[in-house]
């Protein structure tokens, strides 16, 4: 990518975009999990609804964001950014986003996992208006 950002397009994440978004979280050096894997991401298509959301830059995928409704909570997840396109407005344009469609299916709160191995990600949450909740703590079991 050069110096000049191409137009940013926000879009519905689809089947053939499930190689592009794997290796867009490893260029992003995201803390991987154990379901960063193709057949987990098709799994999360075939959920059926619009809240992984991709951008996209010279129809190249330089961001995304998974957004989850479950009828009581939203929850945003994996936000990644391509290091070439970083500090210029993406990550925030996929977080409003699919804050948006969160707001309209009914969401009131949006709960998010934060990672302290990923640098600039807490600033990045709370610059977007997010905050700790020190009322809760994450448990978690692999099944």
């Amino acid at each position: 990518m050069t110096n000049e950002l191409p137009a940013i397009r926000l879009r519905d994440f689809a089947a053939p975009d499930v190689d592009a978004v794997l290796a867009l979280w490893r260029r992003a050096d995201a803390v991987a999990r154990p379901t960063d894997r193709p057949d987990a991401l098709l799994k999360r298509l075939a959920h059926g609804d619009d809240l992984f959301v991709v951008a996209t830059a010279d129809d190249q995928i330089v961001g995304s964001l998974i957004g989850g409704w479950d009828g009581w909570r939203g929850g945003l997840y994996r936000l990644a950014v391509d290091p070439s396109v970083r500090r210029r407005g993406v990550g925030t344009l996929l977080v409003r986003e699919v804050e948006a469609r969160l707001r309209r299916a009914g969401a009131e709160r949006v709960p998010i996992r934060v990672f302290f191995g990923e640098p600039g990600a807490v600033t990045f949450w709370e610059s977007v208006g997010y905050r700790p909740d020190r009322d809760e703590a994450i448990f978690v079991k692999d099944l």
